[in-house]
């Protein structure tokens, strides 16, 4: 995982700012991020209290003191040498799922779908990526033709836009 949700209204007017001190909200960022690292994200194991420590660059007691509060307001399990984001998925996938809808309807991509396609051979499986833009996006083709006019207000050529503005810079220059 490359990015952990973080909403920025409850993190400034959440429980999280009053419930920790800045130094324990820095742990739990710390902690949020290591486990979005994880294989399956949303814990953290393999890590060893003072690898843990290191990484985070803090004191032993504010590991501890912080892993206390986060079990007081259940942020967080500790089972054996692991450490369980609580509501993890919940979270995070939640994030996911609303990023996909606003791709969706805000950009009429089909959020750049993975179609499955289920060929006959169940073990290969190909992928294609399909897009559509809206086409009240889409320009009219450029005009190539410099001896077409550029603004019909104007009746203009390409070249004569081009002297005129080289005109322009130079009395400017003088």
């Amino acid at each position: 995982m490359n990015w952990i949700k973080l909403w920025t209204n409850p993190w400034f007017s959440g429980s999280t700012r009053w419930e920790l001190t800045p130094a324990e909200r820095s742990v739990w960022i710390d902690i949020l991020v290591r486990a979005g690292l994880n294989n399956p994200p949303g814990q953290i194991d393999f890590f060893s209290e003072n690898q843990l420590i290191s990484q985070f660059c803090i004191t032993p007691e504010l590991y501890e003191i912080s892993l206390k509060k986060f079990q007081k307001f259940k942020k967080i399990t500790l089972k054996k040498n692991r450490i369980i984001v609580r509501k993890w998925a919940d979270y995070q996938s939640e994030y996911a799922h609303k990023r996909t809808k606003k791709n969706i309807r805000d950009f009429n991509i089909k959020k750049l779908d993975i179609v499955r396609q289920k060929p006959h051979n169940k073990k290969r499986r190909e992928y294609t990526r399909s897009t559509s833009i809206p086409s009240s996006t889409i320009l009219s083709k450029p005009n190539t033709n410099l001896d077409t006019p550029i603004n019909t207000d104007l009746d203009m050529t390409r070249e004569e836009v081009k002297k005129l503005l080289n005109e322009v810079l130079r009395e400017k220059s003088i």
